[in-house]
């Protein structure tokens, strides 16, 4: 042998020695494998006994030998490690190519005078097809909710062991037909699933699908500005903010006309929207597995300012009393009851809440003499602004003094004419004056005066009575009636 033989170990030996028309090939066989194939041109052939295990009288071979057989022929390498694998006298043959089946065989011997024996029959099944393994159902990478049932198929017409196992825990797991796997209870995280199968034949197949889990909690949606329920104008940006825990996949919204998509920072411009009263928006958020979530908000969007109409008291207008009453009619376009401010003399005075298209009325008292101005602001509830028409007005309690009254001549005689003069003394410039004449207590209305303008403080006198209309002893007297603005 060309390798090294430890002591106290058993090994199978087999020597080869084969004529080849006078060269004689020599191969040995250790452990059924061939180490030795070298050839002699003449091998000792006598009648001389042989003896195993010494090569003379005083060379013995130091060790057991055991099973010594001798062959009248040459065995093959087949027959040779069959030999040292299955033991003396079982022989083996290899069948190749064989399909997958079931398949039944028979060994059968005969000794040289004839007889025949056999084994019983037995049966082998080949089989070296792999395992199949189906995901049905969810799709391999998606997104699922904890507690989706994962559903495979496994094929196999010859099963032994079928196992899985999650990157989450250490155990294997049994399956058993129908094959379905439980996800109640996992994390919410990126999860790798491997899938054993083998059969009785030893053919192995492992599969790993990877999966998404999601809690099954649905995407939040809260609003940051402006405050539902509110009145706006149109062009304010509405803040939301939208979360998921696992993957957020869409978010949209409408607002009664058309749907349009979200995306991050979540801002809704209501440039250019319409006017209208409790207007809607709709918004909606879902996740990778579906999970959905939509909530409505309301806003009222109006950009038109109120119109005021001032309708006491009226332009240029003059009282004799310290407490005037304002009244106003003020209107919007949606909104029905506006917070109003009374200005007079460009000085906030008083508020009231007016109702659109209804008049509001204030009564402010103290009011000073003398010429003053005001006007009415109101606002909606978007503080849309507007500020009305200014009129004057003026507070005259004071009354006319008249002064220095006298009839001309102050002794008439017969056939004399008369006139009325008098002085007015007032705070205010405009005053106007009517003169009566009366003869005696009877009226002269040919003498009547109306509405002559005064100047103040400045005598005036009236027209003349005709001589012609005085008689001797009459009692003429001069009545004057002064009416200032107030």
């Amino acid at each position: 042998s060309t390798s090294t033989t430890p002591a106290d170990e058993w090994h199978h030996f087999v020597i080869l020695n084969q004529n080849n028309s006078g060269t004689y090939n020599v191969k040995i066989y250790k452990d059924g494998i061939e180490e030795v194939d070298t050839n002699f041109t003449k091998v000792k052939v006598d009648s001389s006994s042989g003896i195993l295990g010494q090569s003379d009288t005083i060379s013995y071979w130091n060790g057991s030998i055991d099973e010594i057989r001798i062959y009248n022929r040459t065995l093959s390498p087949e027959e040779i490690n069959a030999s040292y694998n299955a033991g003396t006298y079982r022989l083996y043959h290899n069948f190749t190519d064989l399909d997958n089946g079931i398949y039944t065989y028979t060994a059968y011997t005969q000794d040289l005078a004839g007889n025949t024996n056999n084994t019983e029959t037995r049966t082998i099944t080949i089989d070296y097809t792999l395992p199949v393994i189906t995901l049905n159902t969810p799709t391999n990478y998606s997104w699922i909710n904890t507690g989706t049932t994962i559903d495979l198929t496994i094929t196999e017409t010859n099963p032994d062991t079928i196992l899985w196992s999650n990157d989450s825990y250490t155990t294997n797991h049994t399956l058993a037909d129908p094959y379905d796997i439980d996800t109640t209870g996992w994390s919410e995280q990126t999860t790798d699933i491997t899938i054993f199968a083998n059969d009785s034949a030893g053919n192995t197949l492992e599969k790993t699908y990877t999966f998404r889990f999601d809690s099954g909690n649905a995407p939040t949606i809260q609003l940051n500005s402006p405050q539902n329920n509110t009145w706006q104008n149109t062009g304010v940006t509405i803040d939301l903010s939208i979360s998921d825990t696992a993957s957020l996949n869409t978010s949209w919204y409408t607002n009664g006309t058309a749907n349009y998509t979200l995306t991050t920072p979540f801002d809704i411009d209501t440039t250019g929207w319409s006017e209208e009263l409790d207007k809607q928006v709709q918004v909606w958020a879902n996740d990778s597995t579906g999970n959905e979530h939509t909530i409505i908000y309301s806003w009222t969007f109006d950009d038109t300012v109120p119109t005021i109409d001032l309708n006491q008291p009226i332009d240029d207008y003059n009282s004799s009393s310290s407490t005037v009453t304002f009244i106003w009619t003020a209107d919007d376009n949606l909104d029905t009851v506006l917070e109003c401010n009374l200005t007079i003399d460009d000085i906030y005075n008083a508020s009231n809440s007016s109702i659109t298209s209804e008049q509001t009325q204030l009564i402010i008292a103290g009011i000073p003499e003398g010429h003053h101005n005001w006007s009415v602001t109101c606002e909606d509830q978007v503080n849309n602004t507007n500020t009305s028409s200014t009129w004057d007005f003026a507070v005259d309690t004071t009354n006319p003094v008249t002064e220095d009254i006298s009839i001309t001549p102050a002794s008439p005689k017969t056939r004399q004419n008369l006139t009325c003069s008098f002085t007015i003394t007032d705070n205010f410039f405009e005053l106007t004056a009517d003169i009566r004449w009366y003869n005696s207590t009877t009226l002269v209305s040919k003498y009547n005066q109306d509405n002559i303008v005064l100047t103040n403080n400045t005598e005036y006198t009236s027209q003349q009575i005709d001589m012609d209309d005085t008689t001797k002893d009459d009692y003429w007297s001069c009545n004057i009636t002064i009416t200032d603005r107030s």
